[in-house]
């Protein structure tokens, strides 16, 4: 796991890894850990010149001075006991271990993120859309159990340089072991937020992209997750996505794009169009969608962050057979 190294003055920028060094903003060590491979602190020094004292440790994980414990987000862990101290939500994915344990009672071989789900539709197609954007000599890594919850095996890979390894990967990993819970699907019609029953094949862009966190590129929140989730994408089924030329395919690109905005929407606090301002930054949501999809292996869309949506010809029969009218 990467170490983080912090300056006292703004604790910005570090991510999981573990928090082994602060500094000050002339690069002099302010504050020093050393931990078990359980996260516990072993040893620590402080240089007292200042009231400045990292609350993030662990993993970079918030420490909570009155109860003594780590907070996750999903969980609060005791690195003296090396546990959780409630049980996994998950706990039906591995009967084999332990509710309470941390990272496998592996700590070397595994990690254990924030911990919750990316759940998709099962209709044969969802999954196989969700593979497409990730490179074939790792589509065997991303499974699904019989309810649609995604898993993602990282193992011998490492979690650090995922980015670049594979993005599609690193999206899917991203919203599977997020604190929040999401949920997509390729379909022409989809449930969201206040039993609203939406026609996906006939909006403009063929996308519904829902988040309870940042705003839409509406500046609000035209739909909202069905209840249970934070973040929801659905995708026309039917129609057809291409690029601004209007003959490349692009609903490899749509899939990815739409997906990790919904991450940055839902679990970065970031709005549509950024602001600058709270979670945000000047690029926003769409942005930093765009900026990951232009690195590395194309897509094949010569415009990422854009398509041309068509609506499929047949919508008519296709509503008349959904509905049987």
């Amino acid at each position: 796991m990467r170490n983080c190294r912090l300056e006292a003055t703004a604790e910005q920028g570090c991510r999981p890894g573990k928090v082994d060094m602060v500094t000050d903003r002339w690069g002099g060590v302010y504050q020093f850990f050393h931990y078990s491979a359980f996260g516990e602190v072993l040893a620590q020094r402080h240089a007292y010149t200042g009231s400045f004292s990292s609350r993030y440790l662990f993993n970079a994980k918030e420490f909570d001075n009155e109860t003594g414990f780590g907070y996750y987000g999903a969980r609060y862990y005791q690195p003296e006991w090396s546990v959780w101290l409630s049980v996994d939500r998950l706990a039906e994915k591995y009967p084999f271990s332990t509710p309470y344990s941390f990272g496998g009672n592996n700590p070397i071989a595994f990690i254990d993120p924030n911990g919750d789900s990316l759940d998709i539709a099962l209709n044969g197609v969802t999954f196989q859309q969700l593979l497409s954007i990730v490179g074939v000599k790792y589509r065997d890594r991303v499974t699904h159990n019989d309810n649609g919850r995604i898993n993602v095996n990282l193992d011998g890979l490492e979690q650090e340089e995922l980015a670049s390894i594979d993005k599609g990967l690193y999206v899917i990993n991203l919203m599977a072991n997020s604190e929040n819970k999401y949920f997509f699907s390729v379909d022409d019609f989809e449930d969201f937020g206040e039993g609203e029953n939406y026609m996906v094949m006939m909006d403009v862009n063929g996308v519904v992209n829902a988040s309870n966190g940042g705003k839409d590129g509406n500046g609000g929140y035209t739909h909202t997750p069905k209840n249970g989730y934070d973040g929801q994408v659905a995708i026309s089924r039917s129609g057809s996505f291409t690029d601004l030329d209007g003959w490349r395919d692009a609903r490899k690109s749509v899939t990815f794009h739409e997906l990790y905005e919904n991450y940055l929407r839902t679990d970065q606090k970031m709005d549509y169009r950024g602001s600058g301002e709270g979670g945000n930054d000047r690029f926003g949501a769409h942005g930093r969608a765009t900026q990951l999809e232009n690195r590395g292996r194309s897509f094949g869309n010569s415009t990422p962050g854009s398509a041309l949506y068509k609506k499929p010809e047949n919508a008519r029969e296709i509503y008349k057979n959904r509905f049987n009218n």
